[in-house]
């Protein structure tokens, strides 16, 4: 068998190379951010979902699961009401095995991201059979410019898991829609059985999570009409399918609702923004595409994407969709196709999220991972199809020959007077390509090439680096002024000097960098105090101003004293003056 084949449509000689290639992924996925292996804790929520995810007794493990997130923090009374019980327990079982090591909790973290990625692979190749087309898509999952906004920091895994959970679920009712009808009936519900398990976890990871039933509901509507049932049929068996995933979802929102008092979600005030539809439209598309600049990274020219340009954006994509349509002589047929089917799911799984989001009322980049498998997906089949189609063309020479598979010598045959001429449909046919096709290869190559040359892959986002930085040197500080000091432990604590938020770059930057980095926050210093003062139950608040920092290494010093009413104590982070980007705030 030639490699060209058995990284194409797949047998049962595959298994190697289909092995081999989710081996590639994963090692792509580890590549690309093994660098977060060095860094510190990053991220101001991370050390608060750690604090809040203990489980050293039963008492404990039971206020984890029977709580909002992060519940008795400000974030939980004043910002939102989150339920999370899966994300907390993966922080429960990595302070379980490795403390306040920062490396675990980042191990954690990688080794998550590559096992999307894989599983990106494993559903893309379940789906399109065919092993090219899902290498392609768990590389691009790896190496996307959003997962700079994910990976490097502990507090943002919950959108990896729930990708994770997410695809688990489908692909366990894939498997059960395709299990040979000769083995037991008990065999498929044990499938579907896991696939609701999933869907539980998922949704326990994060909301998002949601997305499973839908995903699971276009599998089978494509199943069904493939197999041509009828609408009774169809509406029987997909009622059978539902219950299980409608029992759980049902179970899940009762628990939710008797946690938080209601479906939860953000609070008023700023936190709960909701956007104009075409703003989150666009966000969510182009962060996709079009995550970086370039124009303006590479010659200083800001091309205005959100939300003007998505007018453009989607006129190019319906001229696309129509050219797909044109080239399309069954309907049928291509729903009934491996490919035709991924493609289906990819658009499916597109437009529920983005209904989803439009629903929510906003969109950020860190919830865009999820979106990155049909993404990574319908890119990288649009790409090898595309491709073989024009390498076989080029191999022939003629359109003919592709469709046929006959060559010039079917003219020949059956036009003798050309072929008496010597005049060959190869050499009539001196343009031997689709223009359409070639036109959409390179409109992908594009897309594609421009995702790997801004990709964590590639260019270093040492972004986040800079923040664990920060942080290992300001809470250890503030720590030690607490430890040095006779502040009671029940004290209430203003933090003064606590380091600015980089400003969002939003989409024009002049390099290609994270765009919702994350300093440490008062919260941040409170659990790092507990954590490693088991006796203290500080709390903490802003009290002052905060600090912009410059590049330069970053240097704390810590001072603690009481205000002047007596009432609280003040703990003041002081930076170089070479470092705070103004002498008062150095000071």
């Amino acid at each position: 068998m030639s490699l060209r084949s058995s990284l194409g449509r797949d047998d049962g000689s595959a298994g190697l190379v289909a092995l081999a290639a989710a081996g590639l992924v994963f090692l792509v996925a580890i590549g690309t951010h093994y660098e977060v292996l060095s860094y510190w804790f990053t991220g101001s929520d991370t050390l608060t979902l750690i604090e809040k995810s203990r489980m050293r007794t039963p008492a404990e493990a039971w206020q984890v699961f029977s709580s909002p997130l992060m519940y008795g923090t400000n974030f939980s009374i004043v910002v939102a009401l989150f339920y999370r019980p899966v994300a907390n327990l993966s922080y429960a079982v990595d302070f379980a095995l490795w403390g306040l090591d920062p490396f675990g909790y980042h191990l954690t973290d990688l080794l998550l991201h590559a096992a999307a990625a894989v599983g990106t692979f494993a559903f893309v190749r379940r789906i399109g059979k065919d092993t090219l087309v899902a290498f392609g898509a768990g590389c691009l999952l790896a190496i996307h410019p959003i997962t700079a906004e994910v990976v490097p920091t502990p507090a943002r895994r919950h959108d990896v898991l729930a990708t994770i959970f997410v695809l688990g679920s489908v692909l366990l009712f894939v498997r059960a829609t395709r299990a040979d009808r000769s083995r037991s009936r008990l065999r498929r519900w044990g499938l579907i059985g896991g696939s609701v398990l999933a869907y539980l976890l998922a949704v326990g990871a994060k909301e998002i999570g949601i997305l499973a039933p839908p995903l699971v509901g276009a599998w089978f509507l494509l199943v069904a009409y493939d197999r041509d049932y009828g609408i009774g049929r169809t509406l029987w068996r997909g009622v059978k399918i539902t219950i299980p995933y409608t029992v759980v979802t049902l179970a899940y929102l009762w628990w939710r609702i008797e946690v938080l008092g209601g479906l939860g979600g953000y609070r008023g005030g700023p936190w709960k923004v909701s956007e104009p539809l075409l703003a989150i439209a666009s966000k969510y598309v182009l962060s996709l595409v079009y995550p970086v600049d370039l124009a303006y990274w590479l010659w200083g020219m800001q091309v205005e994407l959100v939300p003007g340009g998505f007018y453009a954006f989607l006129a190019g994509a319906f001229c696309l969709v129509a050219y797909a349509l044109w080239r399309v002589e069954g309907y049928r047929d291509v729903l009934a196709s491996d490919r035709g089917r991924l493609a289906a799911m990819s658009i499916a799984w597109l437009v529920i999220l983005g209904a989803v989001f439009v629903r929510f009322g906003r969109y950020s980049l860190r919830s865009g991972y999820v979106a990155l498998v049909p993404t990574g997906a319908l890119l990288s089949l649009v790409l090898v199809s595309t491709g073989r189609e024009l390498a076989g063309r080029v191999g022939t020479g003629s359109d003919d020959a592709v469709v046929a598979g006959d060559g010039g010598d079917a003219e020949e045959r059956t036009n003798p007077e050309k072929a008496s001429t010597g005049e060959s449909s190869v050499e009539r046919r001196t343009i031997g390509f689709d223009l359409g096709t070639i036109a959409v290869f390179c409109l992908v190559v594009v897309l594609v090439g421009s995702l790997v040359w801004v990709s964590p892959f590639v260019y270093s986002y040492d972004d986040w680096e800079r923040a664990g930085e920060v942080a290992s040197e300001g809470l250890p500080a503030a720590a030690s002024a607490y430890e040095e000091s006779d502040v009671p432990p029940r004290a209430v604590i203003a933090i003064a000097g606590i380091p600015r938020r980089p400003g969002s770059p939003g989409v024009a930057a002049p390099r290609p960098q994270a765009r919702t980095i994350a300093y440490f926050y008062a919260n941040t210093i409170a659990s790092w105090i507990r954590l490693t003062q088991p006796d203290s139950k500080v709390a903490t608040y802003v009290g002052g101003r905060l600090v912009p920092l410059g590049e330069k290494p970053v240097d704390v010093n810590a001072t603690i004293r009481q205000t002047v009413d007596r009432r609280h104590y003040r703990i003041r982070l002081r930076y170089p003056l070479e470092n705070a980007t103004n002498e008062t705030s150095g000071a």
